[in-house]
This record gives C-alpha cells, structure tokens and sequence, in this order.
C-alpha cells in the first residue's frame, strides 16, 4: 500500500537562479523572490526556501524567520507559491483564497 507521503518530495533551494526560475514559472510575485529573500536576510532574518513536487504540482514556500525570545517569528510574503497561484483564480478559485488573492486559505 503506497503512503501518501512517499509521493511528495521535499527540498531546502539552495540556488538562486533555480528558485527565482520556479517563482517565475508558477507565477509567483516579487514578494517571493530570492532578491526580497535576501532583503530580509540582511535585517537580521533568517530564510529557508522549501520546494514541494506531488502528483498535483509544485509548491513553493519562503519563511522570512526572525528570532524571539524565547522563540521565532516568522512568516511568508504573500504565502506558498503554488501551480496556477494567481490572484482571483488558481486552484482553489475565488472562494477558497484571502483577500487580495494573498494565497489560499490555511
């Protein structure tokens, strides 16, 4: 019996121009990319990029981290990258994203 999680693969992007290819191809926004990436790097951020590849697609994810005390803060400029990600459509259609087609809901 096949595991629905020996169908995904996931992977820290350690090149540049492979994630800013990626963002590009799924339509992702500025927001997304290595340079804004970078940006928050040099205030002090730490940034991990995640890409997910399933039977349904790809999946991008940047976490700007920024440390606290006892713990870390973080977030994603304008969410996950996903296949078709566009504001007002995309997989999940009008209904299933937040305002200003920030991404899907979680």
């Amino acid at each position: 019996m096949e595991h629905r999680q020996d169908r995904f693969s996931r992977r820290h992007v350690v090149l540049r121009a492979r994630w800013d290819a990626a963002v590009r191809k799924l339509d992702g926004s500025v927001l997304q990319s290595w340079q804004w990436g970078e940006l928050y790097r040099h205030w002090g951020y730490r940034v991990e990029r995640i890409r997910v590849d399933g039977p349904d697609g790809t999946g991008l994810a940047q976490f700007l981290l920024w440390p606290q005390d006892p713990g870390t803060d973080g977030h994603m400029a304008r969410g996950p990258v996903l296949r078709g990600d566009r504001p007002g459509g995309g997989p999940a259609g009008p209904a299933g994203r937040r305002r200003g087609g920030a991404g899907p809901r979680a």
